[in-house]
């Protein structure tokens, strides 16, 4: 297990029920709010997003094994993505 948090949350442009938030805006949610929360807790842990690190080619076992060795994880399900 790594001292890490992996952050599952949407990437790309989302649309729900009728409102529309841009990958920049959840971009800036994550470095702005999600990120800098989990840093404050615990300097100590590395913080990861999905498309920061993980590999297009095998990006579904990237993911899985993110799951199954970070310390925490983080999951934003504010949208159906």
């Amino acid at each position: 297990m790594t001292n890490s948090c992996f952050v599952v949350m949407p990437i790309g442009t989302q649309t729900y029920n009728g409102v529309t938030v841009s990958e920049n805006e959840l971009r800036k949610r994550y470095d702005y709010i999600i990120k800098q929360a989990i840093q404050a807790a615990d300097s100590t842990l590395e913080v990861i997003r999905a498309d920061e690190e993980l590999n297009p080619g095998s990006m579904s076992n990237d993911i899985f094994m993110k799951l199954m060795h970070s310390k925490y994880v983080i999951a934003d399900i504010t949208y159906p993505n």
